[in-house]
């Protein structure tokens, strides 16, 4: 049963939306805004997966399990969390963002993250608390690009009408701000100068050869 809340808590990126929004502090704190939105099929796919797993909540944007999964983050403080309709929201505040990035990252090569830098992965780390590793054993992060697209696919073959279409458009916009301006990123800048946003299909976090950097 393990293995299926697993999984189902991979898929809530199917079929959804995610926009989130990082301001990076001057006294090393950092606000985070998620917001998600899950299309209503996916409640179908998501009602059958807890036949086969009742531990898992009634939404896959349950804001009591979300809070739950918050609290496991002990220099993490829950500022709001809402679920009206199909979208959920979160206001997180980090109590001291490099350090839980560098918990996150750990013994990982090619990461740099301190107060003027940061270049990583996006992996699926930076959005599950728990449970990490056994993703890459139903998913391997060996496999392209489309390839992983079509296995995530399979799952949602009996609710949507194009599964294929609805894993292409899974993303997460990602929007990060920096306490000064920026002096290079790979992102997109914005007119701030401070800014720089990103977008990351599922499939793509899932593969983890996307980086985020910036330096201000």
């Amino acid at each position: 049963m393990q293995k299926i809340g697993l999984l189902g808590f991979l898929i809530v990126f199917l079929s959804c939306s995610s926009q989130v929004d990082i301001e990076l502090l001057a006294n090393g704190e950092a606000l985070v805004n998620a917001k998600t939105s899950v299309e209503d099929f996916f409640l179908e796919y998501w009602k059958d997966l807890r036949e086969l797993d009742s531990s898992l909540p009634e939404s896959p944007i349950d804001s009591e399990a979300i809070q739950q999964n918050i609290r496991l983050k002990s220099d993490v403080q829950l500022l709001e969390n809402r679920t009206r309709g199909l979208t959920n929201t979160t206001l997180l505040r980090l109590r001291n963002w490099t350090k839980f990035l560098t918990d996150e990252f750990k013994n990982k090569p090619g990461v740099v993250i301190d107060a003027t830098n940061l270049d990583i992965p996006v992996t699926i780390n930076l959005f599950f608390a728990t449970g990490v590793e056994p993703f890459s054993q139903m998913i391997s992060p060996e496999l392209s690009v489309a390839e992983i697209e079509r296995e995530l696919s399979a799952a949602l073959q009996e609710y949507s009408r194009n599964p294929l279409d609805s894993v292409r458009k899974s993303s997460i916009s990602l929007t990060i701000k920096a306490p000064r301006p920026l002096r290079s990123t790979n992102g997109s800048r914005l007119a701030d100068g401070r800014s720089a946003t990103w977008t990351f299909t599922l499939a793509q976090i899932i593969k983890g050869d996307r980086r985020i950097s910036l330096s201000w």
